[in-house]
């Protein structure tokens, strides 16, 4: 018996070996061009589709201001945003009027209100997308108005109207709430929500509300891992199972078409350019979605933070604060290029392949200071009012090297002339113009 044993384990290791030598020859003498179906080499241990993500969730917005007669507050839960947007969706309209005014005092007290809310998107929202995207339902009296566009939903709860407001342009769009609005006052009063106090400001930042005292946030701690490229091939990408994969040394290419997708694996960033992947006319914001749709929940909570021209920018959130890394971390970055040629639209697409995991838990809190504070410091130091279009919470990706673990380190972030800088970094950017400017002007 013992023979037969060894006769058995014998031959099962000259098999293992033999397995090996034909392994080693695969890796290193067959050529590192060599093209493969992904679909075929897949085979069945293709991950399973996870649920797409929805509308509602990805085009939140990204804050709300309270107002009760002489106090403001503010939050950026993203629990309450979804049940207040959910609100709205429920909610029956009048017919909206669109008004543009000439003076910015008129504006002012046609948009002033003792008791409401209102949301705030950081970047020009399209009227007629915001309603598609959200499946409201506000005739307009001229179909053409629908182009009109806005930053922020404004409730007000003693007059019962809806407001879109357009503060660079003076306009806004009113209409009638048509239902009682106990249920928005009831989602905001019953909230389990830390609100953070606001005044309006008429000094540095007029007519801005910013907080007036320091705020003391948790610093959070992740495990990240590296996402199988599968995802993204399988979001941006319209024939996936047609996608084929051409590897180097350093980088894994996958193309279909005229489309490709390039995976740097020493920096984990990836990149698609191709073909927008749409079936109705281009909107900026309906074509990405179609994308981000099918980006996993392993991914986070994503949502988009800001648009500009041919560009929009989807960060990954936690705790309803938005993400920010050098290296597109917590990011997918949309390029859209519209071809002279034919209808078909060309986008390019970056992101990372990194994404946080497994929560490690911290004691550790950061002090921030008040958002009024940090106005009134860049000012001194040359900041341009007028260029400051959006203040918000953020927090910072820091990867600890060598270790997998992230610190996620919250600041304030600021949109100033058309980007996101963090506090200190825009205070930097504008202590070197000073110091550029001659005769110190």
């Amino acid at each position: 018996m013992n023979r037969i044993t060894d006769k058995i384990l014998h031959g099962m290791l000259i098999l293992m070996i033999g397995l090996s030598f034909y392994l080693t020859y695969l890796i290193w003498v067959s050529p590192a061009s060599h093209e493969t179906s992904l679909e075929e080499s897949l085979g069945n241990n293709r991950t399973e589709e996870t649920s797409l993500k929805t509308k509602e969730e990805v085009f939140l917005p990204l804050k709300l201001r309270y107002q009760k007669e002489d106090t403001n507050q503010e939050t950026q839960n993203e629990a309450l945003l979804k049940a207040i947007q959910k609100e709205l969706h429920q909610t029956t309209y009048s017919e909206g009027e669109v008004t543009t005014y000439s003076k910015q005092s008129d504006y002012q007290r046609a948009t002033t209100m003792t008791s409401g809310m209102e949301l705030f998107y950081a970047f020009s929202f399209p009227f007629n997308t915001y309603l598609e995207l959200f499946d409201l339902s506000i005739p307009l009296v001229d179909d053409q108005e629908k182009t009109a566009a806005f930053s922020s939903v404004q409730v007000d709860f003693e007059e019962g109207k809806i407001r879109f407001l357009n503060n660079q342009e003076l306009t806004v769009v009113e209409a009638t709430l048509e239902d009682n609005l106990s249920n928005f006052s009831s989602e905001i009063e019953y909230a389990n929500v830390k609100w953070v106090p606001l005044e309006k400001t008429r000094t540095f930042l007029e007519n801005h509300y910013l907080t007036k005292d320091t705020l003391e946030l948790k610093k959070y701690s992740y495990i990240s891992s590296t996402q199988p490229y599968t995802m993204f091939r399988d979001a941006f990408f319209s024939n996936p199972k047609s996608v084929r994969s051409n590897s180097s040394v350093f980088d894994t290419y996958l193309y279909e078409g005229g489309n490709s997708l390039t995976i740097k694996q020493d920096q984990e960033i990836i990149q698609f350019q191709g073909q927008a992947n749409t079936t109705r006319p281009f909107d900026i914001f309906l074509t990405s979605f179609d994308s981000i749709k099918k980006i996993g929940a392993s991914y986070g909570s994503t949502r988009v933070i800001d648009q500009l021209d041919n560009a929009i920018d989807y960060r990954t959130f936690v705790e309803g604060f938005p993400i920010f890394g050098e290296n597109h971390e917590a990011q997918i970055a949309f390029d859209f290029k519209e071809s002279n040629e034919s209808s078909a639209v060309r986008v390019t697409i970056q992101a990372n392949l990194n994404s946080l995991q497994i929560p490690i838990p911290s004691e550790e809190s950061v002090v921030l200071p008040s958002s009024q504070e940090v106005i009134e410091t860049l000012y001194y130091k040359g900041l341009d009012t007028t260029l400051v279009e959006s203040l918000l919470i953020g927090y910072q990706w820091k990867n600890l090297e060598d270790t997998g673990v992230v610190d996620l380190i919250p600041n304030w972030y600021i949109k100033y002339d058309n980007q996101w800088y963090r506090y200190e970094a825009l205070f930097q950017l504008l202590a070197e113009e000073e110091e550029e400017a001659p005769n110190g002007f």
